[in-house]
């Protein structure tokens, strides 16, 4: 039997609870285990028995629970196992599982902790109530960089007191608070957020009701220089945010993926947009789908095509292009990395698909004509 395992990976195995005990007994034979992977498997309540081993452990850096199925079960037992490997733990990764308020019990042994670095809680149906919990682990651990609470419940007063809490830092890297039915209440705190955290590199915030409350947001986003990644989708946002998201787009010249998708933007909104990140160069990924431009934005978008060459993904159906879809085919010849292409609904003509077809491998074609029909 081996027992001088520091990392044991059995992700995407498909294992469930029945193999809960044998991992408990390697766990309880690697004394000095750091790293646990055990993300997208089934083990549920198996969890329970993985839990209670770790608690005989107090060298873990990384614990990967993802997608489990874990519920509110194994709560007080996950809890002991963090507190027992309070000195080290680092990571903890506990996404896509059915943990709820249980949340609540989970993160309460992190108080005691201070070096905690990644914690990802997404996708947990975690309610409002628990944000205190989850605040509070935050301000004891000031050297936090990766938080991810994406697909919750916890509206707009649970991330405002969360978005106090992340305010104190100066190490944030990465922040995903997508769909938690967030309003324009919360702009302010989460701008005050992206002011101390001059290192920001990822920001979702899609699928939430800022609205307006994306004008604080976006002026926040001028004061930093390092976002990689932004995903703005699905916000209510109208042209009266562009003037400012241009302007923290056109600061921020690293960044490599834009989603604005889903929103209100209308030419006037969308040229100023399209203008700040034709100047980026690097851009791979951009989603315009769904807002509501017209023919006159197609230059600006042209442009950004044709000082892009790297753009891999590029959604930008759902508008009002008509006749001018062939202009951006034309700029398209030139992107020689273009993966997949989304133009649905803009009155492509069969003869602008073609032209298109010609274009591209056939592999992107059938993208393009699958989203088309």
């Amino acid at each position: 039997c081996i027992s001088n395992l520091q990392k044991l990976s059995i992700q995407r195995n498909q294992i469930n609870k029945d193999a809960a005990d044998m991992l408990a007994i390697a766990i309880l034979s690697n004394t000095k285990l750091k790293e646990l992977y055990l993300g997208f498997n089934n083990l549920s309540t198996g969890v329970v028995k993985i839990a209670r081993a770790l608690q005989n452990l107090s060298t873990l850096n990384l614990l990967d629970i993802n997608n489990n199925n874990a519920t509110e079960i194994v709560a007080n037992e996950l809890a002991a196992a963090i507190y027992s490997n309070r000195l080290e733990l680092r990571k903890l990764w506990l996404a896509n599982n059915k943990l709820k308020s249980s949340v609540s019990v989970i993160v309460k042994p992190l108080n005691k902790m201070s070096s905690l670095t990644e914690i990802n809680l997404i996708g947990n149906c975690i309610p409002e109530e628990a944000a205190d919990d989850i605040a509070a682990a935050i301000d004891s651990n000031h050297l936090l960089e990766d938080v991810r609470l994406s697909y919750n419940f916890l509206m707009t007063i649970g991330i405002t007191n969360i978005a106090h809490s992340l305010s104190k830092l100066s190490t944030l890297k990465l922040l995903y608070i997508s769909d938690n039915r967030i309003d324009d209440r919360a702009a302010d705190v989460i701008a005050n957020v992206i002011l101390n955290n001059h290192h920001l590199n990822e920001l979702d915030l899609s699928d939430n009701l800022f609205r307006m409350g994306g004008v604080p947001i976006a002026k926040a986003l001028r004061s930093i220089s390092t976002l990689t990644t932004l995903d703005f989708s699905s916000n209510g946002l109208t042209d009266h945010v562009a003037e400012d998201l241009a302007s923290a787009i056109a600061s921020n010249s690293s960044l490599k993926s834009i989603g604005i998708m889903n929103n209100y933007f209308t030419s006037n909104g969308m040229i100023p947009i399209m203008k700040a990140i034709s100047n980026l160069k690097g851009i791979t990924f951009l989603n315009v789908f769904n807002n509501h431009f017209t023919e006159d934005a197609v230059e600006s978008l042209s442009s950004v095509i044709l000082h892009n060459l790297g753009l891999q993904e590029l959604y930008i159906g759902k508008n009002n292009l008509h006749k001018r879809n062939l202009d951006i085919l034309k700029a398209l010849k030139g992107s020689t990395k273009l993966k997949k292409i989304n133009l649905r609904d803009n009155g492509l003509s069969e003869l602008h698909a073609e032209s298109l077809a010609s274009s591209f491998s056939s592999k992107t074609f059938r993208i393009v004509r699958l989203r088309q029909q």
